[in-house]
C-alpha cells in the first residue's frame, strides 16, 4: 500500500526539482530561447512562476531609485513637507513614480526638468492655499558596487535637481 501513495510524492519532488532548475537558469540569465512550442511553454512557465527572472542586484545596468521631495513655505515663514503619494491608489503611485523617473531621464534637458518641476509646484500651490513658495528636490539613490559595499560604502542620495517656485499672486499682494 505504501507503494501506491509514493507516486504523488515522486511527481512533487520531480516538479520541485524542475522548478529549481528553471530558477537557476533564470537567475544565471541562461533561459532557453527558441521558436517551438516547447520553448513557448517554457517561457509561459517562467513568466507565470517568476522562474525566468534574473536578479540584478549590484548590477551596473540597474537604474538608481529616484525620489522627489517638496517643501512648502507660508507667508509667515513656516515650512512643511508634502507627499504626492499620500492617499493615492497603487496605480496613481506607479504613475507618479514614472513621472519622477522621467525627471531622471531628462538630465540633459534642463528646460524639461524645470517644466516638470513647475507642474508639480503648481499642483502643490493649488492644493495648499496658504503656501507662497515650493521647493522641489529630486534625488537619486546611489547604490554602491558589490566591491564598494564589501568595503563599507553606504547608500546615499545625490541631488539631481533643486528648484524654487513662488506663487505669483503673493508678488502682487504681499
Amino acid at each position: 500500500m505504501s507503494g501506491n501513495h509514493s507516486w504523488p510524492r515522486r511527481y512533487l519532488v520531480a516538479a520541485s526539482g524542475a522548478f529549481f532548475v528553471c530558477v537557476a537558469l533564470g537567475a544565471s540569465r541562461q533561459w532557453p530561447r527558441g521558436d517551438g512550442l516547447a520553448f513557448q511553454l517554457f517561457d509561459l512557465f517562467g513568466t507565470l512562476t517568476g522562474a525566468s527572472t534574473s536578479f540584478n542586484y549590484f548590477s551596473p545596468e540597474i537604474t538608481s531609485e529616484l525620489r522627489a521631495r517638496f517643501t512648502l513655505e507660508t507667508a509667515s515663514g513656516e515650512s512643511k513637507s508634502d507627499d504626492l503619494f499620500a492617499g493615492r491608489t497603487l496605480e496613481s503611485r506607479l504613475k507618479i513614480h514614472s513621472v519622477i523617473g522621467y525627471m531622471g531621464e531628462s538630465l540633459d534637458d534642463p528646460r524639461a526638468r524645470r517644466r516638470l518641476a513647475a507642474a508639480w509646484a503648481r499642483h502643490l500651490l493649488q492644493k495648499h492655499a496658504e503656501a507662497r513658495r515650493v521647493t522641489v528636490v529630486v534625488e537619486s539613490l546611489h547604490l554602491p558596487s558589490l566591491q564598494g559595499a564589501g568595503q563599507g560604502e553606504r547608500l546615499n542620495w545625490t541631488l539631481l535637481y533643486r528648484g524654487r517656485f513662488t506663487r505669483k499672486t503673493y508678488a502682487a499682494n504681499p
